[in-house]
């Protein structure tokens, strides 16, 4: 049986197995965390051996990397679906705070993908690829600031990426079971009105 089955992986080309094995990888992660990811038991699952997994991802950093990657991409679909849906009338507080409850509710339905994004620590150089994801969701949330991303100054994007950071220690401690779930989308909400109005008034004040 196991004859059979690597003769038949090897006539699939590697555009399938990748497919395959990102599909394994996805499910085990979801279902299992980070930690049960390995490259053994994504080759086992995907019908191929350690080293033609290796040889389609570079390493087992690369295949998390890209199960990643599809996280980021659907953080930044719901974000845009998320502003799509709120009224035209809609102010910078409200797009901030429902994107902020958003991203709160993401990470609960998602855990182990959210974690993994923030657990993973590659061996090599961190990929580009993510690096560029979160600069398009960042930019998707500066946009939903009212702030042109192509034309935000140093300290727009400086507030708001601290704004961001409260936020994610909020989710963090939720996520950790640290704050109970009612309490801390009341707290995210109150970091974006807080964090907006002290923005005002630094700049008010000429400190921005």
């Amino acid at each position: 049986m196991n004859v059979e089955k690597t003769a038949h992986t090897k006539r699939k080309p590697h555009a399938e197995l990748r497919k395959t094995a990102l599909s394994a990888a996805e499910l085990i992660l979801v279902e299992e965390g980070l930690g049960a990811v390995t490259a053994r038991r994504v080759a086992n699952e995907t019908g191929c051996s350690v080293g033609t997994l290796y040889n389609i991802f570079g390493h087992l950093d690369g295949l998390i990397c890209e199960v990643n990657l599809s996280t980021f991409r659907q953080m930044a679909e719901e974000a845009s679906r998320t502003i799509r849906d709120l009224p035209e009338s809609a102010g910078c507080e409200e797009r901030l705070a429902t994107l902020a409850r958003m991203y709160l509710n993401f990470a609960r339905t998602h855990r182990n993908r959210w974690t993994a994004v923030f657990e993973h620590r590659p061996q090599g150089p961190a990929d580009q690829r993510i690096q560029n994801a979160e600069q398009l969701l960042f930019a998707r949330i500066i946009s939903a600031a009212g702030i042109d991303p192509t034309g935000a100054n140093q300290a727009e994007a400086d507030s708001l990426r601290m704004l961001l950071a409260a936020i994610h220690g909020v989710v963090t401690f939720a996520i950790n079971r640290t704050i109970p779930p009612a309490d801390a989308e009341r707290y995210v909400t109150l970091i974006v009105q807080a964090g907006l109005r002290g923005y005002r008034e630094m700049v008010d004040e000429g400190l921005l």
